[in-house]
């Protein structure tokens, strides 16, 4: 039993040290209940402050509509290194925090959302995405299991009358709607498309996962430890 038990920790320890992000994936997987979609009640208990959000949609889609800037790349071609340019073309990211880090000059912009995030920790990351008219994501999955995605519909063309703007999580359609929000699991494969001849515009943060203790303090930390990353510093001061 002694010989098998430290088999078992030489194998952990080399998948941990050769692996390190499938290794927390998987254990995240293991300490936490993951689901493609939440319901509209689970998306408030876990991130209450989504009623606000929705409820001050406009101001935050005028606020960010009067900024005027046609493309303001995308952070995640700086950080994740597995996506090739032509993925992100077409999909430009407003940042306003990444990984617990805000970008200040942005969040002075938009200051009916900058409230919001001042105030809420547990808002990792924060974006304003806008996809323009045509382009497709590719399937694919997020690279941390340690959050939960929320969109909130800021502008959307013909506010999706036409059904050609749209998010799969795990073979689930969701059809984006002005002021409605969503809470998702990334790391389900999802693809998006905006088929229509407008710009599809949605506020895209990343909330942490909800964990029992002591799991939540271990996956605080990790979320720490990634935002102080030379990799993820420099794509913020990049911008």
């Amino acid at each position: 039993m002694f010989y098998l038990l430290a088999v078992l920790v030489v194998v952990l320890v080399i998948l941990l040290v050769c692996y390190p992000s499938w290794f927390y994936n998987h254990f995240i997987y293991t300490v936490s209940r993951s689901q493609p979609f939440y319901t509209d009640d689970e998306k408030r208990t876990i991130f209450p402050q989504s009623t606000l959000l929705e409820d001050s949609w406009e101001s935050i889609r005028d606020e960010y509509l009067q900024i005027k800037i046609n493309d303001h790349g995308n952070i995640g071609e700086n950080i994740l290194d597995e996506f090739d340019p032509e993925f992100f073309k077409g999909w430009s990211m407003f940042p306003l925090r990444v990984f617990g880090y805000d970008v200040t000059e942005n969040m002075k912009q938009i200051p009916a959302l900058s409230s919001v995030l001042r105030s809420s920790p547990n808002i990792v990351s924060a974006y304003i995405s806008v996809l323009e008219p045509g382009k497709k994501l590719r399937p694919h999955s997020g690279p941390f299991a340690g959050i939960i995605r929320y969109h909130l519909g800021l502008s959307i063309p013909y506010n999706n009358e036409t059904e050609s703007c749209y998010i799969y999580v795990n073979k689930k359609k969701y059809l984006w709607k002005d002021g409605e929000g969503i809470l998702f699991d990334e790391m389900y494969e999802h693809h998006a498309a905006n088929l229509s001849d407008l710009h599809r515009v949605v506020l895209f943060l990343d909330i942490v996962k909800p964990l029992s203790y002591p799991f939540n303090k271990v996956n605080e930390s990790v979320i720490h430890h990634i935002g102080k990353t030379k990799k993820v510093q420099r794509a913020i001061h990049k911008r």
